[in-house]
This record gives structure tokens, sequence and C-alpha cells, in this order.
């Protein structure tokens, strides 16, 4: 349906990938992963024709539909409802045709048969036109979007919104639904599930199960790629080509890709047998070589055995620099910096807190009343659907847990005259050698660090985040959303900082991966009505 031949692109300064091949069919879900950076986003702009390759080409069959979600958004001036009545097309316009012709003929004179009879055959045709473009089957599948991703609802974002006063998690949510509204052939989806709920993730995976177009999907959201996708392919910052793992979700991309470390790690040591012994061989030939030059400097025949020897040396060493340029040549990869973290000094006393009609607000809007009680030692899963106040809720408790260290959702921006090398070193006063070596940590480079740390991408920024984090000594980490604007591997690497980390964890998260290696297994799960506080659970599950 949709296929990338060969392409490449450069920026200024690199080249982001090179030699892409990767072909789009029907029934085929494809993961797309990689670190921040590795040029996830960019592939998609590329298949999605926003941006045109340095070299190669993008191929689609004719009459095909493309469904990119991160193009830009509309007007800011137009509704939620007008977008999404856009974006369902034919049936959009059939529809609110429809609802409009049946208003006007509960109005009309029952008496009046002439005009009766013209509105009558008016409605019949644009029924006619209602079922040509799906009919009520079609219908009930755009309701069920929008229900589920919750907008254009009473209890989602509501329909009279307009765009422009929505949050970018919230625009998100109604470009996605759009995306599903018009019902491409092919969808090119960047992190679908970053701003939806546990049960808007688990219905997208299954959506994305049945849809019978092809699906690329950048993600790093390991329980829905194990739930969708058929294959994975991966942007690595090793070389500058696409990997691929045919057949595999996210758990098994997982098994083979630590296979093919092993296999490589194999044939890295073979390869360093190999050099040292031709090294050693090189170093031997040219040592003989001087030795009978010097020794016989006036003997003919042990001048041409040196200059034999020297030959061999010299045929030693264009075959090892073959050998080293040759594409059969393993690289390793480069060494990854882990997560590191400040534990709190001393021994943490457990602190029992106990709240009764905590005032949870949205602005101006009282939300409900929370009652609570829990300990700095817990580890607290805090679920509910989108909107319903759950970072209100720790934004409310901030007052009665003032040693916990925070990680927003959204984040304030960072004060425009400092670098992050700045930001980091105030927050976390240390060495300045210390400071670089955690910003190396973190996946950034000197260039990264020492520019303003506005500048940086969301993903940079989160991580930066995070580094201050987890240096601050505390006893109860609160975290909402931890994982968003993070690779996998990132995550990983923050779950194993946390798993040794002493003390509690208060965290809003949609990532059921995340929730169970943190082992958190008191559960509030928030409602309308206020927060529902479960006891210990065995096992963390949705």
């Amino acid at each position: 349906m949709l296929a990338a031949h060969r392409v490449t692109v450069h920026t200024h300064d690199r080249t982001i990938f090179a030699g892409v091949d990767l072909a789009l069919r029907p029934g085929r879900r494809i993961g797309l992963v990689g670190p921040n950076g590795s040029g996830k986003s960019t592939l998609l702009r590329v298949l999605a024709g926003d941006l045109t390759p340095d070299e190669g080409q993008v191929v689609g069959q004719p009459g095909i539909r493309v469904g990119w979600q991160d193009q830009q958004p509309p007007s800011g001036q137009l509704t939620v409802d007008t977008v999404l009545r856009e974006a369902a097309g034919s049936l959009g316009q059939a529809s609110a045709r429809l609802d409009k012709l049946h208003q006007e003929l509960a109005t009309l004179d029952l008496t009046e048969v002439e005009v009766l009879t013209r509105r009558l055959e008016t409605l019949a045709a644009a029924q006619d036109d209602f079922d040509a473009a799906g009919g009520w089957d079609a219908l009930a599948r755009h309701d069920e979007v929008r229900s589920r991703l919750q907008v254009g609802t009473d209890s989602g974002i509501a329909a009279n919104r307009r765009l422009g006063s929505l949050s970018g998690g919230q625009l998100a949510r109604v470009m996605l639904a759009a995306l599903l509204l018009r019902e491409p052939n092919v969808m090119l989806l960047d992190e679908p599930t970053n701003h939806l709920d546990l049960d808007g993730r688990r219905w997208l995976a299954a959506y994305l199960e049945h849809f019978p177009g092809a699906v690329l999907v950048a993600s790093h959201d390991r329980e829905f790629l194990d739930r969708a996708a058929t294959d994975i392919v991966e942007l690595t910052d090793v070389t500058t080509e696409l990997v691929s793992y045919p057949g595999v979700g996210w758990t098994g991309y997982q098994i083979e890709k630590a296979a093919r470390a092993e296999r490589l790690r194999a044939t890295l040591e073979v390869q360093d047998k190999f050099r040292r012994r031709i090294s050693e061989s090189i170093a031997t030939a040219k040592q003989r070589a001087a030795s009978h030059e010097a020794m016989n400097a006036r003997n003919p025949g042990a001048r041409r055995i040196a200059r034999m020897l020297a030959r061999k040396a010299l045929t030693h060493e264009r075959r090892l620099q073959r050998q080293l340029m040759s594409s059969d040549w393993a690289v390793a990869p480069p060494n990854r910096h882990e997560l590191r973290l400040t534990q709190h000094g001393g021994r943490v006393a457990t602190r029992v807190i106990r709240i009764r009609g905590l005032p949870v607000t949205a602005g101006e809007r009282s939300l409900y009343a929370a009652n609570l009680t829990f300990t700095t030692q817990d580890r607290i899963w805090v679920t509910g659907a989108n909107g319903v106040g759950k970072s209100a809720l720790l934004r409310a408790l901030r007052p009665h847990l003032p040693d916990a260290a925070y990680l927003d959702q959204v984040d304030a921006p960072f004060p425009s005259d400092l670098t992050a090398f700045e930001v980091l070193r105030r927050a976390v006063p240390a060495y300045a050698d210390e400071t670089e070596s955690t910003l190396t940590a973190y996946g950034m480079t000197e260039t990264d660090w020492t520019r303003p740390a506005r500048l940086l991408s969301v993903g940079q920024a989160r991580r930066l985040r995070l580094a201050i984090l987890l240096h601050t000594p505390s006893a109860l980490v609160v975290l909402d959303e931890p994982t968003n604007h993070l690779d996998a591997e990132t995550v990983e690497q923050l779950e194993r900082a946390l798993e040794a980390r002493a003390g509690g964890v208060i965290a809003v998260t949609h990532d059921e991966r995340f929730a169970a290696r943190l082992e958190l297994r008191v559960r509030w799960d928030v409602t309308g009505a206020g927060v529902m506080c479960m006891p210990p659970q065995n096992t963390v599950g949705g």
C-alpha cells in the first residue's frame, strides 16, 4: 500500500537514517521504536509526504488514503464538533443533514400535505445519502471512537470547545479521534497513547488489531505494542539503518534483540582475537625486518629478506585495514549510561498521614473531597479516567507532603537565562564534574547542557527533571505520568532506579508495566465522586 525505498534524510550535521526500506501492507501493524532523537517522527513525516527525503522515494498505491496523527491541527477557532464532523466526511455531512431535516419535520403542520410530501421526499434522499456513506453501522463506529477517546462528549472534551482552548493532551486526543473517523487505508501514529487513560489505551490496541489497513506506530508503550503490533522496526543511535524484527511485539522484540546482542558479543570477541593476532604478526614482521637490516647492513641477501619481511608486514596491515573498513566488520554499540539516584541518607522514618475532607479543585471548579490514610513508605498507584482529577489530587496533596520530591505531568518552563547545567546544579548542588557526569548519564551532550534549558527537546527536558528528582533526597516521590515523552530504554532505566530507591511512591500512570515493576500495590481509583482507596494487592493489574 505504501513503501519507502532507500530513503535517506540528513540534517546540517548528521545523517538521521540512510537507505531505509519499509513496506506497509494491509494487516501489518508495525511498532516503530528507538531512542529519543533517533528519527522516528522524521520517518513518519517522510511517509506522510510532509518531508521530502534527501535520497530515495516513497511510493503509494493510487487512491490510497494516508492518515497521519501528527499533522498540524486546524484553526484554533474551530470547535471540536466541527473538526470531528469534517473528519467523518460524507457520513458526517449526511448525518448532520438528516438530523436537521428530522428537526424541521417535527415543526411542520401535518395538514399541509404538499409541503409534507416534498419534505418526506427530501428526507428519503437524505436517508439514501446517509446509507451510502455507511449508515447506522458507520455512525455507531464513530460514536464509539468519540466515547472511548472522550472527545465531543458530555463526560469528556465538550463538543462546543474551541481547539484554541484545549491543552496539548486534549488536542492530541481530538486529532487522534479525527484520524480514526477518516478511516484511512494507512495510519501513521506518533505516540498515540501518551494522553490516553488505561481503558483508552486498551481500546485503541483492540481497534488497531481489527483494522484492515496498514499501521506504523511510533511508541514506547510496551503493553500497547505487545497487544497491537505484528512487527517491530527499530531506529538506533548505533547505525543509520532501520533494523527489522518481524513477527513479534514488544516482548518478542526484547528477546530477539538480546539474542542478537549475544551473537554480536561473540562476533566482537572473534574479531578482537583476529585483530590482535594480525597486529602481533605485523609487529613481529616489522621487528624482524628491522633486525635483519640492522645486523646485515652490507649483506644484499639479508637486505632482500628484510624487504620481504617488510612487505609481509605491509600486506598484513592492508588486510587488517580492509577488514576494519568492511561492512561485514561488526561495530560495538556505545556504552549505555544508567540513570543514577541519590539515596536518602540514614534511616528513613515512616510517617502515617491521615487527611480528611481534602478539597480537590480544577481552577475554581470543585471536583470532590478526598479522605486518605497512607504512609510515606507506601507504593500507591493512582488510576482513573482522563479528566476526573488525578493530577488535581496530587496538587492538593502538596502542602501535606512538604518533603516529597515531585515530577509533574505538565512542567513549568525553565528560567529563560539558565543552561541545563545551571538548572541541575542549582537544584542539586555538586562539583562541576559531577554535574557534567550526571547530565551525560541522562543522555545529554556538552552541546545540550551548555545551551539554554528552554531550548531542550521535550524528551531532554523530561530527562533533566528526572535527574533533579532522582538526585533529591526524599522519603517519598510523587510522579504524574512519569513515562510520557521518554523512550522505552529510559523508562526501563527509571524503573530500575526507582526499584532500588528506599521510600514510598505515589504515581499517576497509565503504564501498566511501570506500575507492576514498581509494585504499586495500593490503589487509589479516582472517580467523579472522589477517591476509592483499595488495600494492597498481591499483583498489580488494570
